[in-house]
């Protein structure tokens, strides 16, 4: 998909992939999940786990993930050159 998502839920997951964009997922009580994103990615839950899959991130694009209570899953590829804020 072409373009930027913002996605933002209460009570349920967020999910994205194969994004030819930037996104903003956020969601208070589940799981955030994003593989194949190419621009900038801001995923944020409260209450919930974060997988994130870099694998088509443009270099120099910054990652933020910010979880209170849950883990944090990131897989990044060799030739990733993106900042990471976890």
């Amino acid at each position: 998909m072409k373009g930027n998502v913002d996605a933002q839920t209460s009570n349920g997951g967020v999910e994205v992939q194969d994004l030819d964009g930037s996104a903003v997922l956020k969601t208070s009580n589940g799981r955030v999940r994003a593989e194949g994103v190419k621009g900038t990615l801001e995923a944020e839950t409260s209450n919930g786990g974060i997988n994130v899959h870099l694998t088509k991130a443009d270099p120099g694009r910054p990652v933020k993930l910010d979880t209170s209570n849950g883990s944090i899953d990131l897989t990044v590829d060799s030739a990733n050159q993106n900042d990471v804020y976890a």
